[in-house]
């Protein structure tokens, strides 16, 4: 009967473990501590006669250094990578081992894990995140949804345990948990704390939310930092994030970019905001490429709660606008603080569209067939590939609080300003799709043949709106 060493498992939320480290910086800390535990752990599985793996638990007492038996898990725990990172042994591999002896293999660890186990064998440290789908902003909503992309972190001691991939849905029946990430260096704690940050950053979760950002503030937080985390730290632990948050989404709000999604083909319609005009110089005035993905708006707008401060824009039909209600002028550069809230009426006047462009734009905004534009009647693009919805939570540049500290308020002259008062030409293209390889004749021959009918025409008209001006 042999130990592997001890786990730092203190940083819970709810009963459930968030993150774990190996070696315990407690334990550490405490000469001697770490010999009386392992001890007291072998003895009580060697008096069970237990075999196969097993995980024993104990409570620690932040001020005595006194421990005291919790329980026993008689199975492998979901932190038990960190153990093979820094022992060099395959836990999992270890547990086959024993059933095959059960039925006539071998007895008995490997000669080279048995030679000098214990504190010489400790090699490094290990540090594993659990990342879940959910919502830290609204207490840890499960976020079901899809990951449109996916991208972990890679490299020399970084590790990944995951059953996630990109276009995979996560359902509301099931436990949040999509990964675990773990690294591993010799160069002490404070190297794997660094390692684990830019692992973290490393990692591209888009599409529903995910803890990542949550984890992030944990791991470079002066909580973490010192080592002396306790079981209920993280029920005090608060973050700031950078983000903004649909209180009211209005009636009809995606994200669009330009040009957008134009040159597909294959029945796919053309993407992109219908005002290309004002959605490109809202994006002007902050700062931005004119083509950074931002907010449509269609009819009424929404009402918006920036976690962090911002710089933004709101250019195109006339519609009222309100910052912590106070009146705020469209055509103009805004400064958002962190924790205001920004709210746009009803649209009035000529025109049912306006765009809201924000500083940095919105960097976890997938790109899909080369666009950030929502397609709602295909169900991709943007976010979710839907309108957005209360309470999406959407994340900002990392430098936006920066940029809006720095930033200058701005108005456009009146006298260029677009006029919503000319003639507009509605143009009627043959539906449901509006893809040029369709609605052309060579299209139509290849999708119904020579002498098939023109479905297409019969199903649907879209209708495009085109500002002249």
């Amino acid at each position: 009967m042999v130990a592997f060493g001890e786990r730092e498992c203190s940083l819970q939320r709810r009963y459930q473990k968030v993150i774990e480290e190996c070696p315990s910086p407690f334990v550490e800390q405490h000469t001697g501590l770490r010999e009386e535990i392992l001890s007291a752990a072998v003895n009580y599985a060697s008096q069970l006669k237990y075999k196969s793996v097993g995980t024993v638990e104990f409570l620690v007492d932040d001020e005595t250094a006194d421990f005291f038996f919790l329980e026993m898990n008689t199975r492998l725990r979901i932190e038990h990578g960190i153990t093979e990172l820094c022992y060099g042994a395959d836990l999992v591999h270890l547990v086959l081992r024993q059933a095959d002896y059960e039925h006539g293999g071998q007895l008995g660890l490997p000669s080279n894990i048995l030679k000098n186990l214990g504190e010489s064998q400790l090699q490094g440290c290990a540090i594993e995140v659990r990342v879940y789908a959910e919502i830290p902003l609204r207490d840890f909503a499960p976020s079901p949804g899809v990951l449109q992309h996916v991208e972990w972190a890679s490299g020399e001691g970084v590790r990944v345990d995951t059953w996630v991939r990109s276009g995979q849905r996560i359902t509301p029946l099931y436990d949040p948990l999509i990964g675990k990430l773990m690294v591993h260096t010799v160069a002490g704690r404070a190297a794997a704390q660094e390692k684990m940050l830019l692992a973290l950053k490393n990692t591209s979760l888009q599409g529903t939310q995910s803890s990542l950002e949550y984890l992030s503030k944990i791991i470079q937080s002066e909580m973490f930092s010192s080592g002396g985390t306790l079981t209920n730290s993280l029920s005090l632990f608060k973050i700031d994030s950078c983000s903004v948050q649909m209180i009211d989404p209005g009636v009809f709000t995606t994200i669009q970019d330009y040009p957008g999604r134009v040159t597909t083909g294959h029945g796919v319609p053309p993407g992109g905001p219908m005002d290309n005009l004002s959605a490109q110089i809202s994006n002007i005035l902050v700062g931005n490429d004119p083509g950074t993905e931002l907010f449509e708006i269609t009819i009424s707008g929404p009402e918006l709660l920036f976690h962090e401060a911002a710089i933004v824009a709101i250019c195109g039909a006339e519609l009222p606008i309100t910052l912590d209600g106070s009146t705020q002028s469209m055509w103009s550069r805004i400064i958002v603080g962190k924790g205001q809230t920004l709210k746009l009426g009803k649209i009035s006047g000529n025109g049912i569209r306006t765009y809201l462009a924000v500083k940095g734009g919105f960097p976890r905004i997938p790109k899909f067939l080369g666009s950030n534009s929502t397609a709602p009647e295909l169900g991709f693009g943007g976010l979710q590939g839907r309108k957005l919805q209360i309470n999406d939570i959407i994340a900002l540049c990392p430098q936006s609080g920066d940029w809006a500290a720095e930033a200058k308020p701005l108005s456009l002259p009146t006298n260029v300003i677009p006029s919503f008062n000319q003639n507009a030409t509605v143009c009627c293209i043959d539906g449901p799709f509006g893809s040029d390889d369709i609605l052309t004749p060579e299209g139509r021959k290849t999708l119904y043949g020579p002498t098939g009918p023109s479905v297409i025409t019969a199903v649907a008209a879209v209708f495009a709106l085109k500002v002249r001006g």
